[in-house]
This record gives C-alpha cells, sequence and structure tokens, in this order.
C-alpha cells in the first residue's frame, strides 16, 4: 500500500493520454486519477517486481490498481492478467474528484446519487476505467478490482465467513442503495453469477434497496451506419451509445431478489442442470410447451396491451419490441427439453416451437388497462398525482406505460440555462407558450388536439428544444422521423406509436403527405392499429402528442384549414452568438426542473394558450404567412386577385390557376379539388350554382365567385397567335394561359377576405357579370335570391337584406336593379382584341344574355300538384297536394290531398319527391276558372325568359287583375294565395323595377321630408320592391292611368 498522491503530481505519457482518449474519458476525471509510472515505481507501488510500466490508478482511498502496458503472466498462471493488484488486504476503487475532495462523503454523495424511489443509489461495477466513467457523467460509481472482491479476501476466510470490504460496508450502512452492473457477457459466466449473488446476498443483509442491470444491455451494438462497436462493459456503452441511454438502462434495472430468482431457479445459477421437478428447462409430459413458456418465462411481471409486450421494471411497465421477446423465447426453447428413454430430448429449438410459443403467450398476457389513472405520470423519483402534485411511490397496478427519466421537483421557477436559451432563441413572447406546450407533453389530461410548428433556418434552437422536449417527456418513450406517411397504416402505426408518447419530424420540407390520418392522431381520435403478422388489428386512442420543424413554410396534402386550426407556429430567432457546444449536456441537468416548471403552470392558463387562437400580430402574421406558402390555392389568390365588380367561374378560375402554378413551380390541384377548396378559401364570395324553372322547363345556373378583379398576370397565348396571323378561321378559341410572374403581387387575401360580398345568392344583378367593363352594383334585392340557407330558414327578404348589408360593411347604393340575370361567369375572346394582345388586362366576356326568371320554389305550406314529368307511379301524376317540408337541396315531402294505393300496396298519402316534379297549384281546390287564368297569367309573366317582355306582361296583367277583382268574378286573396313565395316575390320585383325606372331623380336623391301639400315620396330605403303588391300594394304614382282609383282592392 501507499500514500495518496495528490493530483499535482500525476503524469501520463502521449501514449497513455491517446489510450485514455480513445475509450472517450480524456477528462478532468481520468486525469485525477491516471498516471504513467515506470516499471521499477510499479514494482514499489504493487509489492512484487513489475515487468512492465503502464498506468497507475489513484484513487480517493488507500486502494490503487495497476494496468500494464506489456501484460505477463505469474508462475503457474493460465493467462497474463490486464489489471494487477498490489499484495496483501483490498477495498473497493472510489475514483477521485477533480476538484472536490468531500465528494465521498455520505451527505455530500447523496446529492450526487442515482435515485431509486427516492433513496440514492452507487454503481457497483468492475475496474477503473468503468468507475471514472460513471463518475465523470454524473453517475457515482464504485470499482472492485475484480467480480469477487467486494467481499473480503477468501484465502483470508478459513471459517467460511467472508464480509463486506470496508468502503461497501461504509455506504450500506450510511443507507445507500447499490445497483450492480457488471459487464455484459456475465450472464453467460455461471461464476460470475455466482459472485454477483454472494455479493447481493450479503448487501441486503444491512437493509438496503439492491439492483442488478448486468446483462441488460448486448456485448456489441451496431453505433451507425451499420458500424458494430463493442459495448460489454458500461464505459463502452456510455461511449458509443450514451449516457441517457445508459440511464435508460438503469431505469430498467430489476430487484435483487427478481434477478435472482430469473437467474437461479430450478438451475443452480445457469448450470443447465437437469436435476430437481425445479428444472424451468424440462417440459414435463403433462403440459404444453407453449404453457411451459408462458409460466417459466413471464410470470406476474409480464403484460401484452394491444398487441405489444410490457415488462414491470420497478417503475413502470416498459415496452419491450417483438425482437426481444422473440430472442428470450429462442434462448429459451434451444434449451429446453423433454426425458427420452435414454438422455434428453432436444426438440424445441425450432421455428415452429418459437412462432407458436410467441402468439400463446401474447394472447395469455392481454391485459385491458382501465383508464382511470390518466392523472398520473411517472417520474423516476415516483409517481406525480397531477390534480393535486402528489409524490408518492411507483406501483405497478397503475399501469403507466412510460415514465420520464428525471426527478420531479415540484413548483420549480424557469431553469436559468434553459431560460436564457429560450430568451435568446425565440424571444420572451413565446416563453410562456413553450412552457404550455411543455405541460402538454407530461400532463395527460391537456387536450389534445394542437402541436408546435417550429419554424426557422438551421442552427436557430429548433433542434435543441425537441431533443429537451424528448428528454423530458423520456428518449424511450419519443420516436422522430421524417415523415408522416408512415402513419397512414395501421401497421405503420403500431410500429412506431406503441408506447410512444411524443413523436416529432425534426427538419422536414417540402410536399407533407398523409394529413388525414396525422390529424386524427393529433384530435387523440380512435384510430387502428395492427402488429406485423396478426391475423386481425384493434382500435384505440394513441395517446401521443406530435411536434414538427422545419426551415421553411411546408406545401401540406389536401390543403385546408385543418393544419392551420391544429398547429402552434414557433419562430425561431436569428442567432446572434455563438453556439454553446456544451449547452445540450447543461440543459440535460435541468429536465427536472423543467418539468416542474412547466406543471406548476395554472391549467386554466395553459388550456387557454392551447386553445385560444393567439391575437399576437406575429403569430398571426406567420400563420397567414404559412397558409398561403404552404397552399397553391391561397397563393393563387394571394397574388392574383384583388376586390373587384367582376364575376368567375370555377372553369376559367382553374385554367389561371394551373399557370400559376406552372409559373411557380407548384403542384396543382385537379378541377375538383380546386373548386371545393377555393369555395373555403374564397367562401364569402362563392355563389353556389341553382337550377331555375322557366315555364315547363328548368335550366341550371352555374356556380361563380363574384366581387373580383385578376390581376393583368395572365396572358392567353391563344389570342396573341391568332392576333399575329390574322385568321379568319371559325375554328373554336382553344386558351393557351401562361401566367406572369412579374405581375403577381402579394396581398389580396387578406384584402378580399376583409372587404366581404354578399353571398349565397342565386342570381345577380344584370350588371354582375364577366365582363371586365361592367360595374358592380351592391345587391339589395335578395328576395328574388333565396339561396339554400335563406330557405331552410325561411328569413324574411328585408331581414335578410339588412343582415347583409351589415355584415359587408357596404352601404346600397340608390340605383337598385332587380336580380333576374343568371351569373355568365365563362368567357372568349371578342372581336375586338385587348388593348395588349399579349397580356390579359380584361379578359372579354359573352354577349349578356338574356335574364331569366329566379326559380320557383317551394315552402312549407304551399298548394303543389305532381307534375307530369314526375317519373313514379302513374297514379300520383296530377293529384293536389300540400308541402310538409323542404330541404335545401330542393326535395319535398309532400301530403296529398287523398291516399293512394299503388300496385294494392298500403295506401300512402306523405312521401318525398324532387321539386322538379311539382307544379305550383291553387291554394284552395274551388278556385273558379276566372281565378285559375289570373294564375296562370301571373305565372306567365315571373316566368318569361325576355326581362323587357316579363316587365310589359306584368305590367299587362295589372288592369285585368282589378277588372276582374273588381266585378266580384276573382277573389284577389285566394288568387294570391295561389302563388308560390318566389312567384310573389318575382312578380313584386317586375312591378317595383317599373317604378324605379319610372322615378329616377327621385331614387337617386337623398330622402327629404315631404311638404304638407306635398304627399310623401318613396326613397330607395322604402324599398318599393319589398311592399306586398296583393292585397294592399298601391303605385305611388300612375301617369298612365293603368290602376283604376275605383278599385278599392288594389289599394
Amino acid at each position: 500500500m501507499v500514500a495518496q498522491l495528490t493530483t499535482t503530481e500525476l503524469y501520463l505519457s502521449a501514449d497513455h493520454r491517446q489510450h485514455i482518449e480513445g475509450r472517450g474519458l480524456l477528462n478532468q476525471w481520468a486525469t485525477a486519477n491516471c498516471r504513467t509510472i515506470s516499471a521499477d515505481e510499479a514494482s514499489h507501488h504493487l509489492g512484487y517486481t513489475a515487468k512492465s510500466g503502464g498506468i497507475l490508478f489513484l484513487g480517493s482511498g488507500a486502494q490503487i490498481q495497476f494496468k500494464p502496458d506489456k501484460p505477463w503472466r505469474s508462475e503457474g498462471a493460465k493467462k497474463a492478467p490486464k489489471y494487477r493488484t498490489p499484495a496483501g488486504e483490498y477495498d473497493a476503487f472510489l475514483p477521485q474528484h477533480p476538484t472536490d475532495k468531500d465528494y465521498w462523503e455520505p451527505e455530500n454523495l447523496k446529492k450526487h446519487c442515482w435515485r431509486h424511489n427516492d433513496i440514492p443509489c452507487i454503481v457497483i461495477t468492475e475496474g477503473p476505467f468503468k468507475a471514472i466513467s460513471g463518475c465523470s457523467n454524473g453517475i457515482p460509481t464504485i470499482a472492485l478490482l475484480g467480480v469477487s472482491m467486494g467481499l473480503t479476501s477468501q484465502k483470508a476466510d478459513v471459517q467460511n465467513k467472508r464480509y463486506l470490504v470496508p468502503a461497501l460496508e461504509k455506504y450500506a450502512n450510511a443507507g445507500f442503495g447499490f445497483i450492480i452492473a457488471f459487464d455484459a457477457d456475465a450472464t453467460t459466466n455461471p461464476n460470475i453469477n455466482w459472485e454477483q449473488r454472494k455479493l447481493g446476498r450479503q448487501l441486503l443483509k444491512f437493509n438496503v434497496p439492491v439492483y442488478s442491470v448486468t446483462g441488460h444491455w448486448d456485448v456489441r451494438t451496431e453505433v451507425e451506419e451499420g458500424e458494430i462497436k463493442e459495448t460489454k462493459g458500461m464505459d463502452d456503452f456510455i461511449q458509443h451509445k450514451g449516457i441517457e441511454a445508459f440511464r435508460k438502462v438503469l431505469a430498467t434495472s430489476l430487484t435483487f431478489g427478481d434477478w435472482e430468482s430469473k437467474t437461479f431457479d430450478g438451475d443452480g445459477g445457469g448450470g443447465g442442470g437437469d436435476g430437481g421437478s425445479g428444472n424451468k428447462y424440462l417440459v414435463p409430459k403433462s403440459t404444453t410447451f407453449e404453457l411451459h413458456c408462458w409460466k417459466n418465462l413471464f410470470a406476474d411481471d409480464w403484460i401484452a396491451i394491444d398487441d405489444a409486450f410490457y415488462q414491470w421494471n420497478g417503475r413502470y411497465w416498459q415496452h419491450r419490441n417483438d425482437a426481444d421477446v422473440n430472442k428470450l423465447l429462442a434462448d429459451f426453447t434451444e434449451k429446453c427439453y423433454e426425458p427420452a428413454e435414454v438422455g434428453k430430448k432436444f426438440k424445441f429449438g425450432t421455428n415452429n416451437f418459437l412462432v407458436s410459443a410467441f402468439k400463446y403467450c401474447r394472447k395469455a398476457l392481454h391485459k385491458r388497462v382501465e383508464t382511470s389513472t390518466t392523472h398520473l405520470k411517472s417520474f423516476a423519483n415516483g409517481t406525480v398525482d397531477l390534480r393535486t402534485g402528489e409524490l408518492f411511490g411507483h406501483d405497478k397496478k397503475h399501469y403507466l406505460l412510460s415514465c420520464s427519466p428525471c426527478d420531479y421537483v415540484a413548483g420549480s421557477e424557469l431553469p436559468a440555462e434553459f431560460g436564457k436559451f429560450l430568451l435568446s432563441a425565440y424571444g420572451a413572447e413565446q416563453v410562456e407558450v413553450i412552457r404550455a406546450v411543455t405541460s402538454m407533453y407530461l400532463d395527460p389530461t391537456a387536450p389534445y388536439g394542437k402541436f408546435p410548428y417550429l419554424l426557422g433556418n438551421s442552427g436557430t434552437g429548433k433542434g435543441l428544444l425537441l431533443r429537451t422536449w424528448a428528454n423530458v417527456v423520456g428518449q424511450e418513450n419519443s420516436v422522430s422521423s421524417s415523415s408522416l406517411s408512415e402513419l397512414t397504416t395501421p401497421e405503420g402505426r403500431h410500429q412506431l406509436l406503441t408506447n410512444k408518447s411524443l413523436f416529432y419530424i425534426p427538419d422536414t420540407g417540402g410536399f407533407l403527405s398523409g394529413l388525414k390520418a396525422f390529424y386524427e392522431l393529433v384530435d387523440n381520435g380512435s384510430i387502428s392499429g395492427r402488429a406485423l403478422y396478426a391475423p386481425s388489428g384493434y382500435q384505440k386512442k394513441w395517446n401521443v402528442r406530435f411536434a414538427i420543424a422545419s426551415v421553411e413554410h411546408i406545401q401540406t396534402e389536401n390543403s385546408g384549414d385543418g393544419w392551420d386550426r391544429r398547429c402552434i407556429p414557433l419562430q425561431t430567432r436569428p442567432r446572434s452568438d455563438a453556439e454553446d457546444p456544451e449547452l445540450g449536456r447543461k440543459l440535460s441537468e435541468e429536465l427536472g426542473a423543467i418539468a416542474g416548471w412547466a406543471l406548476s403552470m395554472d391549467k386554466a392558463e395553459r388550456d387557454r394558450i392551447l386553445l385560444v387562437p393567439s391575437t399576437n400580430p406575429a403569430v398571426v402574421a406567420l400563420k397567414q404567412e404559412g397558409a398561403i406558402l404552404g397552399d397553391s390555392v391561397r397563393s393563387f389568390v394571394d397574388r392574383c386577385f384583388r376586390s373587384g365588380r367582376e364575376s368567375y367561374n370555377g372553369s376559367d378560375l382553374h385554367s389561371w390557376y394551373v399557370a400559376y402554378c406552372k409559373a411557380h413551380n407548384l403542384s396543382p390541384q385537379g378541377y375538383n379539388k380546386f373548386v371545393h377548396h377555393l369555395q373555403r378559401v374564397l367562401a364569402s364570395h362563392w355563389r353556389a350554382s341553382d337550377v331555375v324553372r322557366v315555364g315547363d322547363k328548368t335550366k341550371r345556373v352555374p356556380a361563380a365567385w363574384l366581387g373580383l378583379q385578376v390581376l393583368p398576370c395572365f396572358v392567353d397565348l391563344a389570342v396573341s397567335n391568332e392576333d399575329d396571323s390574322n385568321s379568319n378561321s371559325n375554328r373554336p378559341h382553344v386558351e393557351s394561359w401562361v401566367c406572369l410572374k412579374t405581375a403577381c403581387d402579394d396581398g389580396g387575401l387578406q384584402e378580399l377576405t376583409e372587404n366581404l360580398v354578399v353571398t349565397g345568392v342565386t342570381g345577380t344583378s344584370s350588371a354582375v357579370t364577366s365582363s371586365k367593363n361592367a360595374e358592380t352594383r351592391m345587391v339589395t334585392d335578395v328576395t328574388s335570391l333565396q339561396d339554400e340557407s335563406s330557405r331552410s330558414e325561411k328569413i324574411s327578404s328585408s331581414e335578410f337584406a339588412n343582415d347583409s348589408n351589415a355584415r359587408t360593411g357596404y352601404q346600397p347604393v340608390t340605383d337598385v336593379t332587380p336580380v333576374t340575370t343568371p351569373v355568365t361567369p365563362t368567357f372568349e375572346p371578342s372581336a375586338k382584341p385587348c388593348n395588349n394582345s399579349k397580356t390579359c388586362n380584361k379578359p372579354q366576356s359573352k354577349p349578356e344574355q338574356s335574364p331569366i326568371a329566379p326559380g320557383l320554389q317551394f315552402t312549407p305550406g304551399d298548394r303543389v300538384k305532381v307534375s307530369a314529368q314526375y317519373p313514379g307511379a302513374q297514379e300520383y301524376k296530377g293529384e293536389l297536394a300540400t308541402v310538409v317540408k323542404v330541404w335545401s337541396d330542393g326535395e319535398c315531402r309532400i301530403e296529398l290531398d287523398r291516399e293512394i294505393s299503388v300496385l294494392e300496396g298500403k295506401p300512402k298519402k306523405q312521401f318525398n319527391l324532387d321539386g322538379d316534379c311539382l307544379e305550383s297549384a291553387a291554394a284552395d281546390s274551388n278556385l273558379n276558372e276566372d281565378e285559375l287564368e289570373l294564375v296562370q297569367m301571373v305565372q306567365i309573366a315571373v316566368a318569361e325568359a325576355n326581362p323587357e317582355v316579363a316587365r310589359q306582361t306584368a305590367l299587362d296583367i295589372l288592369p285585368i287583375l282589378t277588372k276582374v277583382c273588381s266585378s266580384g268574378a276573382a277573389d284577389k286573396r285566394k288568387v294570391w294565395g295561389a302563388l308560390t313565395a318566389v312567384e310573389q316575390a318575382a312578380f313584386k320585383a317586375l312591378l317595383a323595377e317599373f317604378e324605379t325606372q319610372s322615378q329616377p331623380e327621385q331614387l337617386a336623391t337623398e330622402p327629404h321630408a315631404p311638404s304638407e301639400s306635398e304627399p310623401e315620396q318613396p326613397t330607395a330605403n322604402t324599398k318599393l320592391y319589398q311592399l306586398d303588391l296583393l292585397p294592399d300594394f298601391k303605385p305611388p304614382s300612375d301617369p298612365d292611368n293603368r290602376f283604376s282609383s275605383e278599385s278599392e282592392d288594389w289599394l
């Protein structure tokens, strides 16, 4: 033995520094504990002759160890040992802290230890390099000089009473727990298992917890790009897999009792013996092989949930992938046998037995887990009740399937390093948002339906924040990918999301697909999964949170509001300082405080931040920018349109859209998807198509978008070619649009969504056409434009008009034109081309078509007759009925005046049919011939396609109505009631237009108070066209004496 040397005396040669650096250990701990010495010095320290120089390990206590450069064999030994121990008594090796001389004092040491159930635990390993590796990574580790040297020397144990070495006894008496972490290949060596068993049993005599992770990692492992590295010792594992991976190994430690039971039951310590009834490899003929596997391998610490295996590790039910379970079964089946007449019969080591055992055990272990413990969250130091903040011990009955690897620190403030990082990378305005998101990841009771979308340049903090979130949740409970498409299949979801709490894409770009399944998962909806080769799948809520990061805004599949509604954008700031290479390690030391800071946030405030759309101008602008840049349709509208007076149909818009996408290198949508998406983008400008009745025929009015103006950014090359060739050919014009990128300009989308127009109408003013020269007038006569919403809700025309004007912010003009003309949004090149033949500044429209009457619509209570066009049974045709209900698609439920039986079936009085199969009928079936004739005259007027003829016919009818009703031959109320609501509105509109045209000065000027001698004159606000013509309508003037003043019936 020698006295401890001070750190200032230590010296390492260049070769030894290179050797230590190759092991990943060239740090302050290594230089404080390792020294280069010669053979003579080594002989002095060892107490016997050393044949080589090497590295001397000098620890905190008196124990030293020597690693010769050239190992030599002692006399009678079979091999040369890699390490040499001084002669005489020995102790455990405690690495010396580089600066803290009190590091190994019990009270100080407890602050640094790994904790199990809040008890500080020291790791026990073999060899000083492994101890230095653990200590330098923040895990206090003691090294035994050999696996059998945790107990006193066997040579001095004449009474077979071996005791703990002094260092272990000291910390056992102080109440420390221990985690034994011998090399990975120890499980295949029964002698090492026996030594670990002796050591563990001796430690248990001090009533302290003892655990084992020996064999919990592979001897060799793939590091990167297929490279295989040796990871036999814990120092190798930490070097190649990282300290976080080793922390996860510690989290899987078995209690010593569980390890001993698993290792020695019926087998005497891994020797594979076959004596006694406890031999777990002997398959009795009284049972099946599958049942034997289940009983001997899985016991009470295994369950299967949704076709996935889970094992209790002392803190939570840890997921074991199928490959691990198959390996466990394969190793077991190879050793299993059944007795034969002579010796043993090893017949179970085949693939058939393996597959059969796997399937049987998965079914036998199936467990349906209740969801009543969703308020609990497991951490390294216990389980937290998120409702109260109470921390208590782990309990397998809670069936928690994930665990955060850090300790829970209740009520923490924002940790210093994490706070500096957030302020630098994201700014103070986003700190509370990040806190809410972090809380959402840790709290299963937080609302679903949101995910953070990190946006910014490379190296600005996106990846570091994602990794920090993954570390807080637990790397084992997180998974990253490069695409969402893997989530579109049940098998993909099972493989990627089983036992995961966080799925993130650290860097994506371009086009993102697979959003339908992604949105359902974000909302935590029930969606299917299926294990590979499983005969059937399952349905479940996956309870997974998501995060996505990209450098630029991405384009998404089926662009719409789904992405915008669910994402929480987080924009990084440009880096202003040098990158800290140690920042990741610093943040990993604050994980517990980060978790406590996030979970201490007020839940109501957290949910408000997550669920209520942000009003922050920067966030709103970021979302708008993302919606435009990530959506080709929104981008097309934003850069090519402004608010205007024109209307366009889907065919023309799609042609321009395709040209725009081609010029901007975007993927265009097909016509149907484009039209449906544009309806959502410009919902306030879209007018649905409709079918109107003209006499006995129906005509379809196509859909269109109103109140737009296209920028001069599209060129029809076909027009240019025709102009240049001066061709007089009558061939049909085939458009060939191209987009001028320089003529496109941002800002249209915001302008169009702020300046709304009257929407949902089925007809437009004659001035509202596709012509670029016509001026759009404000539509106020909506009585004849009943769209689906006004038909279903039965809103009066005046209420609808007032509400429309209030919402749009427009003031109605006084030059009111009744709406009788359908939009004709398609256009063709006119005889006179544009001023610039190369640019379509003003695409020419088709000649204005003649107006048609509004469609005949029915409302509940209308009297109707089943028309001859009805395709059903002949018995119903011509029958009178009353409308009971009307749906938005025009289908009606009618009640016949009498029950009718078809083909001896059950008599029927009510049934549904299309409104096109109905004709208006008299409200009173006892109408006389004069009344029926008057009704037909009004219907002819409103059905007239030519507007001038329609107006003249309506004016010609009025004297006849007056005369017939005045004579008593017809009842005005019965005639008016026999008309449908739309027919009444159309007839009033025709007369109102006549009055508007006959008094232009009154309608154009501001209203004024009438004098006593002057009768009150109507103004535009009087809404003449909304006055009831029958029975109390009286025109304000009658210059042609068309209305008899003697007839009071029409006043």
